[in-house]
């Protein structure tokens, strides 16, 4: 089974497959799909042509594709629980977050990370997503032709990559835990994660990526926005001191420290909230995404937020892998490979899954079934509904009898034509005579003649023990009706001479009338087309005769 982690970016998608074995993980593959970034490009349009062209290279049974929600869409709060099932935790989430998040429990699908757990109590990382944002992604996979079998969330794949053994088991916790701070910097949005020893205890995202950056670029320098990106890509830089420096290089440094403050005026944000809240000591920043390779961005971060800044280049202890990433790879494959790793979680800390209840993923087997017995299937349900029909008419023609009865039965003892006295002509009196008597009635008869009929299936019964055996044929019925007494099917024969032994042995018989057999024009693939129609007695009594 291939696990392809997909990072639907807006500058790039990015692939990531891994395989699990036992207790090994490796990475296999990872590739990167830049988009078309020219004005007037349906953005949506080209990330479903690139997607399909993904999708493509994998068969859908052999396997399983895990992509995300931006974590800007998600809502995560850090929760204690007084115990550790699962179940528990899940059943309760709704309720604990009711007060906090902006959503309410029916437009909401909840799921969690644990961060700590002790012997008898959790502390959690709660997720809160709106269903009409995952119902979106599944709409954009549906037209490319992928059925992910996890829809998780960003920031937390993310996760997978930093996150230390340390996590699970804390029996106590230090006065200020250590704290490390990881931003992925990407083309629109930032995600920030940030650890408690070791463990995810908090992300979120912010817009501000390198198109911002690119953006002030376009606008100071009165360039295209193509060639501006280019140009920050390729030679983009930020100063931490002018000594040295020209004029041009301080102008272009201010015009990119000008949008990089407002990037890291959200991570002091959030670093005072969340030092305060869980006791953090600030260790390092790591950086990774597409544009962490801006010169010098590591060093202005550090100078800004006073907490050592550096680019993470290598992949996580556990993660071998069969391929040399390229420098551009690494800093960029972070959330695609986090998403891949969350397919291979064990139990014990499974996966973030926001495909859940009413867009829970169908089983493909039980798809790959009924694709290839469709036919059958459809051929099926269509007798069904011919027999469910007729049974349901025979029924209501049984009823309007009955109703008809009871009517003439009240007309008659009101005008007394019976020769009854006045107590036996009440109606009441009648209808219990009536039931006590109902054999002695004509009507008993007509009610009888259509519990004689022969069903539908019966019919179809006697038809296929007339016709010749599967050995001497090969019969195969697409078409099935009957309307009263009348018959009609359509089907297939081998050639023309089986189509002759069954014109035969149909017109041998004898409870068929106004048999009418013939080919059917149809076209040539091989096999021999032929429409019948026909009467069929369907009264017993008369069959008896």
């Amino acid at each position: 089974m291939r696990i392809i982690g997909i990072d639907i970016g807006n500058y790039s998608i990015k692939v990531a497959e891994i395989a699990a074995h036992k207790n090994t993980i490796t990475l296999k593959d990872f590739y990167e799909v830049e988009l078309n970034h020219e004005q007037g490009i349906d953005i949506r349009f080209e990330k479903v042509q690139k997607l399909k062209d993904i999708a493509a290279k994998y068969d859908p049974l052999q396997t399983k594709f895990v992509l995300a929600l931006g974590s800007e869409l998600v809502v995560s709060r850090v929760l204690d629980f007084p115990f550790i099932e699962k179940r528990k935790i899940i059943q309760s989430l709704p309720f604990e977050l009711e007060d906090n998040i902006p959503l309410n429990n029916e437009q909401a699908i909840f799921d969690f990370r644990k961060i700590s757990q002790t012997q008898n109590s959790s502390h959690v990382l709660a997720i809160a997503a709106h269903k009409k944002h995952v119902k979106e992604i599944l709409e954009l996979l549906d037209d490319c032709g992928i059925d992910a079998d996890i829809i998780s969330v960003d920031g937390i794949a993310l996760s997978n990559l930093i996150e230390t053994s340390e996590v699970f088991n804390q029996q106590a916790e230090d006065a200020f835990a250590v704290s490390d701070i990881y931003l992925h910097i990407g083309y629109k949005k930032t995600i920030i994660n940030v650890t408690k020893n070791g463990a995810l205890c908090s992300s979120r995202a912010v817009y501000f990526g390198g198109y911002d950056l690119v953006t002030n670029v376009s606008r100071a320098y009165e360039i295209p926005h193509l060639e501006a990106l280019k140009g920050v890509k390729d030679n983009g830089f930020v100063l931490t001191s002018h000594e040295g420096a020209d004029e041009d290089q301080i102008a272009f440094s201010q015009v990119i420290s000008d949008g990089l403050n407002i990037l890291i005026s959200e991570v002091k944000r959030t670093m005072i909230d969340l030092k305060a809240e869980n006791k953090l000591n600030y260790r390092n920043i790591f950086l990774s995404g597409g544009m962490c390779g801006l010169i010098n961005l590591n060093a202005y971060i550090t100078k800004e937020t006073e907490v050592s800044c550096v680019i993470k280049h290598s992949l996580p202890s556990f993660l071998s892998s069969e391929i040399a990433l390229s420098p551009q790879s690494e800093k960029v494959a972070a959330v695609a490979i986090g998403l891949a790793i969350e397919g291979v979680r064990k139990p014990t800390s499974p996966a973030i899954n926001l495909r859940k209840n009413e867009f829970v993923k169908q089983s493909q087997s039980l798809k790959a079934f009924y694709e290839k017995n469709k036919s059958v299937i459809l051929s099926s349900l269509v007798v069904f509904s011919i027999f469910f029909i007729y049974s349901f008419m025979r029924y209501s023609f049984t009823e309007s009898n009955l109703a008809a009865i009871d009517q003439l039965i009240s007309d008659q003892s009101k005008s007394n034509t019976l020769g009854l006295t006045k107590a036996q002509a009440k109606p009441e009196a009648i209808k219990k005579f009536v039931k006590e008597k109902m054999v002695e009635l004509e009507s008993k008869k007509k009610i009888i003649k259509y519990n004689q009929m022969l069903s539908a299936i019966e019919i179809m019964k006697h038809i296929s023990s007339s016709v010749p055996s599967k050995n001497q044929i090969k019969l195969d019925i697409t078409y099935f009706k009957i309307n009263g007494e009348n018959v009609s099917l359509e089907g297939t024969v081998a050639n023309k001479d089986e189509f002759s032994l069954l014109q035969r042995k149909l017109s041998q018989v004898p409870q068929l009338s106004q048999l009418k057999i013939g080919p059917a024009p149809k076209a040539d693939t091989g096999k021999y087309f032929f429409q019948v129609s026909m009467n069929y007695k369907r009264n017993k009594a008369k069959d008896a005769q």
